[in-house]
């Protein structure tokens, strides 16, 4: 673009080298907060429930439904939870110190068995604890709400 003598320049290049820069920024934040503790090692995996505060946990009982019940978290984000009839996917995150996040539980079915409150553990969890292989969901106060061992398969 050619500028007569006496005329100011556009400001529209400054405007798109600002805009570059943010962009360039935010894309640096984020790769640094996801380098540092942004998941808890070991998270991902499928967990089998040992003591949900509040339930008691029947063996017998829970080896007549169709399926397992298990919480499953997958490295995209997406955690099922299974209460040994019924299947909800999550959306999830994990953060420094294991801070848990949840967005809104999917469809699910209804079918009728003896249920193991898996999902209300998730969305109780307001932080996750792994120790080796042993996974523990804690409330907004540090109780612990669910205890689970790691899965095979």
């Amino acid at each position: 673009m050619h500028v007569e003598e006496g005329e100011r320049a556009p400001r529209y290049r400054w405007w798109v080298l600002g805009i570059g820069g943010a962009v360039l920024a935010t894309a640096v934040v984020v790769v640094l907060w996801n380098r540092d503790g942004a998941s808890v090692p070991g998270v991902e995996g499928r967990w089998r429930p040992e003591s949900i505060a509040g339930y008691t946990i029947d063996p017998a009982r829970t080896a007549a439904n169709p399926r397992e019940p298990l919480v499953e978290f997958r490295p995209d984000g997406t955690l099922t939870t299974s209460d040994g009839c019924n299947v909800v996917e999550i959306p999830y995150t994990v953060g420094e110190q294991g801070a848990f996040g949840h967005g809104a539980p999917g469809p699910q079915t209804d079918i009728g068995c003896w249920a193991v409150p898996n999902l209300g553990v998730v969305l109780k969890a307001k932080r996750v604890d792994v120790d080796g292989d042993v996974l523990t969901f804690l409330d907004g106060a540090g109780v612990e709400v669910g205890r689970y061992a790691r899965a095979g398969g």
